[in-house]
């Protein structure tokens, strides 16, 4: 390179991917943001001898956090001999700043008075930042006492404690394209309604 003149290169960093996503969940449980630095050291060579060029660079990254999830609603279509046709209305909330992505969703509810079902939504589940997104779910839910679900039903004593699990990929392009694998939970009550 002639004297007083500049030039570009590249060059490459290995970044310890695994270990810095490993970080970062740890981190989602405790804050929505993190703060990372990079330190890195040029050296070259000249006639005068050998120097260094430090570069640091910091900033603040904002983490992906799990949605919230709520059941909002269930209608029943069709009562069984042993089980019950219904809807399940599912409130998924994000709190997030950024757009995330649910997939590979795998759901269990456990309605203790009455029976509990499990299942996959197979569908991609797009939620805006800061937006709210419902998904309506067909179920068959097998019943533990036939008769004495159909008098609540009959009778309005139909409020029912429950416990919704949900299992998904949690896909987000910020602050890096990444999938996580997140479990959540709501216990709640719901009336069940014709």
């Amino acid at each position: 390179m002639p004297g007083n003149g500049s030039d570009t290169m590249d060059f490459t960093l290995k970044i310890p991917h695994a270990v810095i996503m490993n970080d970062l969940k740890k981190e989602r449980k405790i804050a929505d943001s993190t703060s990372y630095s990079i330190d890195v050291s040029i050296k070259y060579s000249s006639i005068f001898g050998d120097s260094e060029f430090p570069f640091a660079k910091s900033s603040k990254l904002k983490i992906p956090q799990a949605p919230e999830i709520e059941v909002v609603d269930i209608t029943y279509e069709k009562i069984r001999l042993k089980s019950l046709l219904a809807f399940i209305k599912i409130k998924i909330t994000n709190h997030s700043p950024f757009t995330l992505i649910l997939n590979n969703i795998r759901y269990f509810i456990d309605i203790p008075e009455m029976g509990n079902l499990k299942g996959n939504y197979s569908k991609n589940l797009e939620i805006k930042p800061r937006g709210t997104s419902y998904v309506t779910l067909k179920v068959k839910m097998e019943i533990n006492n036939l008769v004495k679900t159909a008098f609540q039903i009959l009778f309005n004593k139909d409020t029912y404690s429950y416990t919704l699990r949900m299992n998904a990929n949690l896909e987000s392009v910020y602050p890096f394209q990444e999938t996580f694998e997140v479990d959540l939970v709501n216990y709640g009550k719901m009336e069940l309604k014709k």
